[in-house]
């Protein structure tokens, strides 16, 4: 409730009809009626009296205001509420309104009447009788992402319906699939393009972008058959193109063809229903097993989590730019599962069998299902081959790890974060395909278009910003209603712009004047402005914004007077971040004193390099210079994070690492991980201090250490004295999952961050650093303390090796991982280990 309080604070603000129960949701007894509305599905729960006798609109404006994440989903209830239909069903804009009220309101004013059928939510069968029956006044172009098999299949699916339509003589089809662009491949393109214009054939050229000659011969031919179009010979030629969106075709295309893009479903609805589409009779009925069914469903919402993951972006994957997946995949896993089913029924069917008409042989050893062996190929050798990240490959393995198990294919298995069951049909004795898809596409519209569908917590960063999409639509309903007398689409008591006959300040004549004159006298007084803003604050930063920083003498002298011989390691690392902090602040002095002087001699973009330029620029519009950006490194902020968080940050950086410099590694109680240009280095000296203690040699350091670390209670500024074994560290963020200083003892919470940016802060950690055979004797003894503190329920320890990055942002380079955690947590949950890596839990030495 704290993150949507201003949004409903300004709603009670602007409208009185909620100005009342906003003033009611604070007092007593209040709190029980509105917690369900801000943690269950706020669309569906009933608003506390007086509110719900409200309006649709008005309801609706409430629950944006509560919870901006189910946008989607109370858009969906809004428009059932006002037209009075089912939310799974295509809702059409003036169904609702009798013929009787639409003639009456046509005749009353003829320019507001509609169409009756004008679907809010067009189907795929509209928008495939929509193309078909337009392709004989102009060719059609399928644009497609990464998936070229779904534009043979749109095609296939309105040849489809074609054939099945009466009315309509059934024309020939062909398809061509386009490889090269050699002269003889050309040369066979031509003669089938020209036949299939004589014999009128509806014809597909398949990827035609990899031919470009051919593509601007076909896009000739078609402009000279429209130029040669009479009233005898309307139409023209069915010829259907594919296009990869990415290829920067001619745009004089979009004059002749009309466009449809085939794009990647983005609802996990329309994406199961368009992976289970691929499924056929034949793989349906390749085993008799009760689970085999059930595992095909499991395969294809595993295979649409794994994708629509990416549309998370960094909440994601690490590297969502880098990891997709097609149909290759999922057809890949299906020959998976039908070999080990096909095993475990005594034969060697495969599921290429019904391309080669290979004879079944049956075997006498009779085997189980194994199900690790489709595991490991699912996560090793389909999906987890495509990610190129360790950590990309662990999601995936955990995700896999979940779904393809016999558990999940049980009938009463449910998703509990978001009450998902497999739908009962597909349990029957030997269902038809029909009636799978069917079930499929009569799912709640948006019961999975959540996070936790994705196995992922809603945050900011899963908002997907939908905002500006639903409400143009909602405005794009309200513009096609007919008026009546309930109902006025106009928002003010004015007449609406005109767009017609509008007067626009033009000139068409020349000017005598020159074009400079005005131009000059804006430009001085615009320059004259931006020179005495740059001018203050400069002179602002340069007096009170700036740390003050050590110089390369007094550096050294600290280093040799805290107790830490001079050519340590330690002195050498925490010596380079004193002098990095010196040379970024000399830096950001020298810029601001050069902009200060150049405006004091109004020199303003006349004598100065073209960095100190782009400097001042950034400055202008307080963004984050990036020569400033550069000097700092990998935990650089993002440009836009602003100046008035980047000079704090910046004292609080030389603040700590001078008190780093003057105590020393044996006496500095504890590090702020966030100070430091290279953290990553600290983790580095702790372990080659623990490898020398232990007497093992640099090959074997790095394999046979791993750093533990525990969540404390105490406050950073009660730290006083460094631990007697390892470091106290701290400046570190939670990403994916929550953390609670107050109940550090029970870890890391599998449960959505309570902060507005995503994050949670983590308390103070106490690092140490162990051999792996000491820590399989910690866990060991760890997990018999945790089996004999709960004896009712099995208790098990969960370990999580948690990287560490410098920053959350996409600009991060894989590369820039500080280091692994382990992270304990005892836990009664079994399978509470393998969540984490599927939440994307990680933690970052910046909020940004």
């Amino acid at each position: 409730m704290d993150i949507n309080l201003d949004s409903s604070l300004y709603l009670a603000i602007f409208f009185d009809w909620f100005s009342d129960g906003f003033e009611r949701m604070g007092k007593e007894g209040q709190e029980a009626k509105w917690r369900p509305l801000c943690e269950g599905e706020t669309e569906n729960y009933p608003l506390p009296a007086p509110l719900e006798q409200l309006e649709p609109i008005q309801k609706f404006c409430i629950v944006r205001a509560l919870r901006s994440d189910r946008l989607l989903q109370a858009s969906t209830v809004y428009v059932t509420n006002v037209f009075h239909q089912d939310s799974n069903k295509t809702k059409y804009l003036t169904q609702e309104h009798s013929s009787n009220q639409t003639a009456s309101s046509s005749s009353q004013n003829p320019s507001t009447s509609r169409s009756t059928t004008i679907p809010v939510s067009p189907t795929l069968q509209q928008d495939a009788d929509l193309l078909t029956r337009q392709s004989s006044q102009r060719s059609v172009v399928l644009l497609y992402d990464d998936e070229p098999d779904e534009v043979v299949n749109f095609f296939l699916y309105c040849t489809n319906l074609i054939q099945t339509d009466s009315s309509i003589t059934t024309p020939t089809f062909q398809l061509v699939n386009i490889y090269g662009n050699g002269a003889n491949e050309e040369r066979i393109l031509k003669k089938t393009f020209n036949k299939a214009l004589t014999n009128n054939t509806w014809l597909l050229l398949h990827c035609i972008h990899h031919n470009p000659s051919f593509l601007s011969y076909v896009e000739t031919t078609l402009w000279e058959h429209r130029s040669k179009r009479t009233s005898s010979t309307p139409s023209m030629p069915r010829i259907w193109l594919s296009i990869q969106r990415t290829y920067s075709f001619p745009s004089s295309l979009y004059n002749l063809c009309l466009i449809a893009y085939i794009r990647t479903p983005l609802s996990m609805k329309e994406a199961m229903a368009r992976a289970f589409s691929l499924i056929d009779n034949d793989l349906l009925r390749h085993s008799s097993k009760p689970e085999w069914i059930p595992l095909l469903h499991n395969l294809c919402y595993l295979h649409c989590v794994l994708n629509l993951r990416t549309r998370f972006a960094q909440a994601g994957w690490d590297l969502p730019t880098l990891t997709s997946f097609t149909n290759v995949e999922l057809t890949s896993a299906f020959q998976v599962a039908a070999r080990e089913f096909a095993l475990s029924d005594q034969s060697i069917v495969r599921l290429e069998s019904a391309h080669t008409s290979s004879a079944v042989s049956t075997e006498a050893n009779i085997r189980p299902l194994s199900w690790t062996s489709m595991r490991y190929a699912l996560s090793e050798l389909i999906y987890g081959a495509r990610a190129l990240s360790e950590y990309d490959q662990r999601a995936i393995a955990n995700i896999v790890d979940f779904w393809i198990q016999p558990g999940s294919i049980k009938r009463d298995f449910e998703f509990s974060k978001i009450k998902y069951k497999i739908p009962s049909i597909f349990f029957g004795q030997q269902p038809k395909l029909s009636q799978l898809q069917q079930a499929l596409e009569s799912l709640s519209i948006h019961q999975l278009d959540a996070p936790e569908a994705c196995h992922l917590h809603s945050t900011n960063e899963t908002n997907l910003g939908d905002d500006l999409l639903i409400i143009n639509r909602l405005n794009r309903i309200i513009d096609a209603l007919p008026a009546n007398i309930s109902l006025s689409t106009a928002v003010h008591q004015r007449p609406s712009t005109p767009v017609e006959d509008v007067t626009i300040n033009t000139s068409f004549s020349s000017s005598n004047v020159w074009s400079t004159a005005f131009s000059s006298a804006a430009l001085y007084t615009f320059s004259t402005k931006k020179t005495i803003a740059l001018e203050e604050y400069s002179a602002m930063i340069l007096a009170s914004k700036l740390p003050k920083v050590l110089t390369k003498d007094q550096i050294l002298d600290r280093a040799r007077r805290n107790g830490t011989p001079i050519q340590s390691p330690f002195n050498v690392w925490i010596i380079r971040e004193a002098q990095l902090m010196t040379d970024l602040v000399t830096v950001i002095r020298t810029h601001l004193q050069s902009i200060k002087v150049a405006c004091d001699l109004n020199q303003l973009g006349t004598q100065w390099s073209a960095e100190l330029a782009n400097v001042a620029h950034a400055l202008y519009y307080q963004r984050i210079p990036d020569a400033w950006r550069e000097m700092i490194g990998p935990s650089a902020p993002p440009p836009t994070w602003g100046l008035n968080n980047f000079f704090p940050d910046l004292i609080m950086r030389a603040e700590h690492i001078e008190k780093v410099l003057t105590k020393g590694r044996e006496k500095h109680p504890a590090y702020n991980l966030s100070a430091f240009f290279h953290a990553s280095s600290l983790f580095g000296i702790f372990k080659q201090e623990v490898a020398h203690a232990l007497s093992l040699s640099d090959d074997v350091n790095n394999g046979s250490l791993i750093f533990q670390c525990e969540l404390t209670p105490r406050d950073r500024e009660h730290i006083r004295e460094p631990p007697k074994d390892g470091l106290f560290i701290y400046g570190l963020y939670l990403w994916g999952c929550s953390s609670d200083k107050n109940a550090v003892e029970h870890g890391i919470s599998d449960a959505p961050a309570r902060n507005r940016d995503a994050y949670s802060s983590l308390p103070v950690i106490h690092l140490t650093c162990v051999s792996a055979e000491k820590g399989a004797q910690l866990v060991s003894q760890q997990q018999q303390g945790a089996d004999a503190t709960i004896n009712s329920r099995a208790t098990i320890l969960d370990i999580y090796s948690c990287p560490v990055f410098y920053k959350r942002l996409p600009e991060r380079r894989p590369t820039e991982v500080v280091c692994e955690l382990d992270l304990w947590k005892k836990t009664t949950n079994v399978g509470q280990a393998s969540r984490w890596a599927w939440r994307g839990a990680c933690m970052t030495v910046k909020p940004y």
